[in-house]
């Protein structure tokens, strides 16, 4: 997409330091995970939020799959790399 990162950079596989969400949990949490990337151009805050939304235990469908990549590439677009 030629925002000058190779997504080895960006995402990575999260740490596994925190207890384990349930579903329901882990649902909740992914509304405001999203929508703090979307409020962000920080580099080192998207790329936490990244990682957050990789540790969240849910399987996400292809549309919200799809529009949350969309979303993190796009505000990448806008913070560009440190």
């Amino acid at each position: 997409m030629g925002h000058g990162l190779e997504s080895s950079q960006f995402f990575c596989r999260p740490r596994r330091t925190s207890p384990k969400l349930g579903e329901a949990q882990a649902s909740q949490a992914l509304d405001p995970v999203l929508r703090q990337i979307g409020k962000t151009d920080d580099y080192g805050a998207l790329k936490a939020l990244a990682r957050a939304l990789q540790a969240l235990p849910i399987k996400l469908g292809e549309a919200q799959a799809s529009q949350a990549l969309v979303l993190v590439l796009k505000q990448i677009g806008k913070a560009g790399h440190p």
